[in-house]
Order: structure tokens, then C-alpha cells, then sequence
């Protein structure tokens, strides 16, 4: 589909390669600069994420939802005033936790809900679960007494009048302890207080990994439009990083890191070096002599400054590497291989969706479109289109369903379109 990728088959030897899988087992290799399976990978594995890799992206918080629903400000447990969209940075999910201390149930519930928030920050420190404490209590003392059990925020003790009342009958709480899970984009309900107190309780008693399943079904009930907003986000911060490859693992046959190779100082040659530089400058032939051994003298005592680092070096690309391809070479490749007008209609396609994307940027919806259907197909039906697409800065990719394409949060859109509007005019002058 796309002339600048391939997707070779290979079948895999598994009595050679001692593969506890079916007879027939095949493998594939994504032709790209990071190989999608590694050249020594038995048949596809899926990947196990790793807790540490969070991504790289900022949760764009629903800030205007929040400050109104929570006040300006809340505590953290250090007792400090935070802003609201600062306490809340980077979650994915944000529970209000509606207790009191009075309340018997709340102090049995509470430990729980500390325990399963602890692994979770633990587990998850950015893009997962904050909560926030709605105090029922009735004093700033008893207030006081019962936050200083919790580990989240809470809305200030003299705020609470001020919120507590529209909060309540917002998410329908009719007794206490109750939890509401909302979405941190959208503000949206994720969890009501009619099911969290019951999960919550079961997923502690069943232990770390019903914790975090807990959490991911609630990840996975967040709007479509949340869903699509941080999928662009994280295609728009997948950027290749190259690395060293550790001693256990093969390199990578496209993109290393050439590192910088410590050589140990050759004395006389750096002595020679500072010599003639200060007998240049007019300095006495026997006293530059004397001061350029003092000056290496003090290097050799001194050491490097710095270490090197794991970005020390400079990326080197290996492997097969395709020539540079221009918007004008792709531009003149279509006019070749198809008709002017159709290429100018598949241009001016490309036009209306930036267009699109221009009046709501924010808005997913604009900024994707299956290349399957009959609008996007007058740029697929070109021979070359998809080359053309992708060099205005369009991303393409599959999913289980059709082919996409997207265009990127970090495109200029004025400034594609203008581009685009340059292209159709040269076409018009043919």
C-alpha cells in the first residue's frame, strides 16, 4: 500500500530453533528504521508494558471542569495549597472520595481505598489514578484529624461550602463513603458511587494484580473522544530514540549509537600542543616550555569534568537507505502517472480535510479519516497518492479494521494548506 514500507513473510524453522509452537508457524518483519520484531524473535509475542515506561505526553486536564467542580485550589498532605490544575497534573482518572469521620463504614473504607492508591502511584506515579477528598465533617479539627490518615489531596476545609452541596447532587451521593471515578479529559463519569465502593473492596482483597485490572477497566471506560485525543498525542511523541544495545541483546541493524571511545592522553603531544600555542602568543621559548607542562600537570590532576552520558556520541544510520523524496518529486510522480485533474481533485481533498481540522484543532474526529471511504478515495485511487499524502506531513498507519490516516497535532495547518494551495496553482498553469 504504502511504497516506502514492505511487510516480508518468513516461515520459521522450529526444530532448528527449538520453537514449543505449531508446525507451521510464520513470522513477519516490518520493514522500517526500528525493526517492529527483532531478526532473533520465535513467532509474535505480545509486548508487556513495562510500569516504568509511562509516556512521554502531558494529560491535556479538562481545567475550566475541574476548578469549577473542586475550587481553585486544594491541600495536599504536606498541608500546602496547590493550584487545581497542578495537583491534578498528568492523571488519567480522578476520583472524588466523599467521607466523613464520624462515619464508621468511612474509617473502615478509607484503609482500603490508601492501600489500593499507594500500589497504584507506585505502580502508575503519572497517568493514572489521583483522588480527591470531600470532606463531610463538620469541624476544621475533625477535618484535620481524619486527613491527616489520607495520602491524596482534599478541597480545603473553607472551601467546602462553597462546593460540597453541587457535588452531591451532581454524582447522586446519597451516603457515605463514596467514590466517583471521572475521566480527567472530559470530566465525564468513568465509575459511579453506586459500584466503586464494592470493587474497590474486592479488588483489595484480591490482591496487587486486581488493583491494577481494577484501574485499567476503569481506563478503558473513558469516552471515545479521550481514547482517540491521547492516541494522537502518544503518535505524535513516538519519535525513534536511538541507544546502545546492552551486551545481551543484538544491535540494532538500522540506527546505533557511535559512541565516543576515551583515548588516554598522549602527554607529550598535549604538552607540545600548549608550547606551541604560547610561543605563538610570543611567550619565551623556555618559560612556555615550563608553563605547557604545568598546564598538563594540571589536566592529568584535574580529570574529566564530565562523564559521559548515554546521549555522548552521534546516531549513525545503518542498513539500506532510501534517497530523500521531495513533495515536488512525489508531486511529479502522480502528474506522470495519472491524470492532472485527478491529482488537483486528490490535492484539493487534502485541502478540505486541513479545513476541517482548522475550525475545531482540538476536536479527534477532524483530524483522522479511514482511507477507505469515497471522499479520502480520491487520493488513495491515485497511483503514488499515499507517497504525496505522507510528504505533506499526513501519518498513515493501519488498524484492525482499514488503513487511517491522521494528520499530526504538531502540523502547521495554515501553513500546509498554503502549501497545498501553491500545488493546485502550479497544476492550474500546466
Amino acid at each position: 500500500l504504502l511504497d516506502t514500507q514492505s511487510y516480508p513473510v518468513s516461515r520459521l524453522d522450529t526444530a532448528s530453533l527449538n520453537v514449543s509452537a505449531k508446525d507451521d508457524v510464520w513470522n513477519t518483519f516490518l520493514y522500517l528504521p526500528k525493526p517492529l520484531v527483532p531478526d532473533d524473535d520465535n513467532g509474535i509475542q505480545s509486548a508487556t508494558k513495562n510500569a516504568s515506561d509511562m509516556p512521554a505526553f502531558d494529560v491535556p486536564l479538562e481545567t475550566t471542569f475541574f476548578n469549577n467542580s473542586l475550587g481553585a485550589k486544594l491541600i495536599s498532605t504536606s498541608m500546602e495549597y496547590l493550584p487545581t490544575h497542578q495537583a491534578l497534573h498528568n492523571a488519567r482518572l480522578v476520583g472524588y472520595y466523599f467521607s466523613a469521620h464520624w462515619c464508621g463504614p468511612c474509617r473502615s473504607f478509607t484503609p482500603m481505598l490508601a492501600e489500593m492508591y499507594a500500589h497504584l502511584k507506585e505502580e502508575r506515579p503519572t497517568h493514572g489514578l489521583e483522588i480527591v477528598f470531600v470532606s463531610g465533617d463538620r469541624d476544621a479539627s475533625s477535618f484535620s484529624q481524619y486527613y491527616r490518615t489520607m495520602p491524596w489531596l482534599a478541597v480545603p476545609f473553607e472551601h467546602l461550602q462553597a462546593v460540597k452541596g453541587a457535588l452531591n447532587a451532581t454524582y447522586g451521593v446519597r451516603g457515605i463513603p463514596s467514590l466517583v471515578i471521572l475521566d480527567a479529559v472530559s470530566g465525564q463519569v468513568v465509575a459511579s458511587a453506586n459500584e466503586t465502593r464494592q470493587s474497590v473492596a474486592m479488588a483489595c482483597r484480591g490482591g496487587e494484580r486486581q488493583i491494577e485490572s481494577l484501574l485499567d477497566s476503569w481506563l478503558q471506560r473513558v469516552p471515545q473522544e479521550t481514547t482517540e485525543i491521547l492516541s494522537m498525542l502518544e503518535l505524535s511523541c513516538n519519535e525513534l530514540e536511538p541507544r546502545i544495545p546492552s551486551n545481551h541483546e543484538k544491535a540494532n541493524p538500522y540506527l546505533l549509537l557511535e559512541t565516543k571511545k576515551d583515548q588516554p592522553m598522549d602527554t607529550a603531544a598535549r604538552i607540545k600542543e600548549f608550547f606551541e600555542k604560547l610561543v605563538a602568543e610570543g611567550s619565551d621559548p623556555t618559560a612556555a616550555a615550563a608553563k605547557a607542562i604545568g598546564l598538563v600537570a594540571e589536566e592529568q590532576k584535574a580529570g574529566n569534568k564530565l562523564e559521559p552520558g548515554p546521549l555522548d556520541g552521534m546516531a549513525v544510520r545503518m542498513g539500506p537507505i532510501s534517497p530523500a523524496r521531495t513533495v515536488e518529486h512525489y508531486l511529479e510522480r502522480a502528474v506522470d502517472w495519472n491524470s492532472v485533474v485527478s491529482v488537483k481533485e486528490s490535492l484539493e481533498t487534502a485541502m478540505k480535510y486541513l479545513k476541517n481540522a482548522e475550525k475545531e484543532p482540538w476536536a479527534p474526529k477532524f483530524r483522522s479519516f479511514k482511507l477507505s471511504n469515497k471522499v479520502a478515495d480520491r487520493i488513495t485511487k491515485l497511483e503514488g497518492g499515499l507517497g504525496l499524502l505522507e510528504t505533506l506531513g499526513f501519518d498513515i498507519f493501519a488498524t484492525n479494521q482499514d488503513f487511517k490516516a491522521v494528520i499530526p497535532i504538531a502540523m502547521d495547518l495554515e501553513a500546509t494548506n498554503q502549501r497545498l494551495a501553491q500545488l493546485v496553482e502550479k497544476l492550474n498553469s500546466r
